[in-house]
């Protein structure tokens, strides 16, 4: 056990070591082309190979790297919200920094049902990102206490992070006044295949995460969108490894999709 532990640990610092390497070469080399602000979650990477874990040569985000100049944070938080995007946007990260472009692929962990402990401890975690927007904290206490599923998942109720209500009037204009903001969508969720997940997920995540997703396409139906809402069964299949997170053969369709928004956009 302690021999695979520091295994992996060596395996995923070599492999921090020399996408780094590559990463700052490219920024090198690339750094007089369009900047780029990549921000995602887990999707960000491929997820089944370890050496992978957090490249962005693993996914669509090294594929940008070669071409543009690209500053990117992939999967910074175990649980990366968009709240963690606007913060790391709006706060002192990237003061007096000007982008070409901003790509967000956030809002799977916001929007999906999940057990309402784990829900109150990702709120928690981000207690000082939301005081830092004005947003009031004892009304996520109370968005935590929606019934927005009758299951009872892993001994618990199920909540999400927040309403869309509250989508729409607090996180969104946030984004719409992001210049040349490009947002990835999320795909639907099958109930028949959990593909190398270790459990079934919840039987209502697609209702809700699909409900949530409808609002961000038509709310930012002026800025440039990857929509991969109409993603059937055997798409699902072939482009995730687990109905969520993306394989090689995905991720090459959504760069096909970013390449072709970013020669659309002047």
């Amino acid at each position: 056990m302690i021999l695979t532990k520091i295994k992996n640990r060596l395996i995923i610092f070599v492999s921090k070591l020399l996408y780094q390497s590559r990463a700052y070469y490219y920024r090198c080399k690339n750094r007089k082309k369009k900047k780029i602000f990549i921000y995602t979650d887990s999707r960000g990477y491929e997820v089944s190979n370890l050496w992978n874990k957090k490249n962005p040569f693993s996914s669509y985000v090294g594929d940008l790297v070669k071409e543009y100049n690209v500053e990117y944070h992939i999967c910074e938080y175990s649980s990366t919200t968009i709240i963690d995007f606007l913060y790391e946007y709006y706060g002192e990260g990237t003061r007096g920094k000007k982008y070409d472009y901003v790509i967000a692929h956030v809002g799977l962990v916001d929007f999906s049902p999940r057990p309402r402990s784990m829900a109150n401890d990702i709120i928690k975690s981000k207690s000082h990102k939301i005081k830092f927007f004005k947003w009031d904290l004892r009304m996520f206490d109370k968005y935590l206490e929606r019934e927005i599923s009758s299951e009872i998942y892993n001994g618990e109720l199920l909540s999400n992070l927040y309403d869309c209500e509250f989508l729409k009037n607090e996180i969104i204009p946030l984004l719409q006044n992001i210049p040349n903001l490009i947002y990835i969508g999320c795909n639907p969720i099958i109930s028949n295949w959990r593909g190398n997940y270790w459990q079934d997920r919840p039987k209502d995540i697609n209702r809700i995460l699909m409900a949530y997703n409808s609002v961000m396409l038509t709310e930012l139906k002026e800025k440039k969108v990857v929509d991969i809402k109409d993603w059937n069964e055997c798409d699902i299949r072939n482009y995730t490894v687990d109905n969520i997170h993306l394989n090689r053969e995905g991720y090459n369709k959504i760069t096909l999709n970013l390449k072709q928004i970013l020669t659309e956009i002047k």
